[in-house]
């Protein structure tokens, strides 16, 4: 394993048993990217550059970043994606429900998806699928890419793709834990302005 900065550059390699080694590289990437924050946040805005090629690349920004927002809360999440959605199966298949009806389920099918057995679905596609469902019942998901076309967005119902940061900041005031009040300084808002990174 790789740790890198944020301009792809190799900080440490890693290896050995698969265990100690991913520790070791955790330890660094820890270092190199952790920071303290006096609260979960109502509120976090990621950026995934530089793991900004494509969405599958993209959505590490909210992997390793979603347990910074409050439960309730919203995380929007930039994603340049220059090549698209990328090789990303579970992105490009349409699920047999909707996204209110996913979520809802979320907790049951969470228990199954180390059992399921769809056709086409590897050991990725499960792995982040398991995700997703957790993060999607943890708050709501918003991804801001420019470059996905429009007529890809509805077969990936695990965020919300918003046309601007904009327009996912106008969504974070309405849904956010905090919207009950007006927003003010005692609204948490976690800035996180590049993806953790580890290979």
């Amino acid at each position: 394993m790789a740790v890198l900065n944020c301009n792809l550059e190799v900080l440490r390699v890693v290896c050995g048993h698969p265990v100690q080694a991913h520790r070791a590289g955790v330890q660094t990437s820890s270092q190199v990217y952790g920071a303290t924050i006096p609260s979960l946040a109502d509120v976090v805005i990621s950026n995934s550059q530089p793991m900004d090629q494509d969405f599958r690349q993209g959505v590490k920004a909210i992997a390793n970043t979603v347990r910074a927002m409050r439960p309730g809360g919203v995380m929007l999440t930039c994603i340049r994606a220059e090549q698209g959605v990328g090789v990303f199966g579970l992105a490009n298949r349409k699920l047999p429900v909707g996204r209110k009806a996913l979520k809802l389920l979320a907790p049951l099918i969470l228990y199954l998806v180390p059992h399921l057995k769809l056709k086409g679905m590897g050991e990725e596609d499960r792995f982040f699928l398991y995700f997703a469902l957790q993060a999607m019942r943890r708050g709501d998901l918003l991804v801001y890419a420019p470059t996905i076309l429009r007529k890809r967005v509805p077969t990936c119902l695990f965020v919300t793709f918003v046309d601007s940061p904009e327009a996912g900041m106008a969504i974070a005031r309405r849904n956010s834990p905090a919207k009950r009040q007006c927003w003010s300084s005692r609204t948490a808002v976690a800035l996180i302005p590049f993806c953790p990174i580890k290979f």
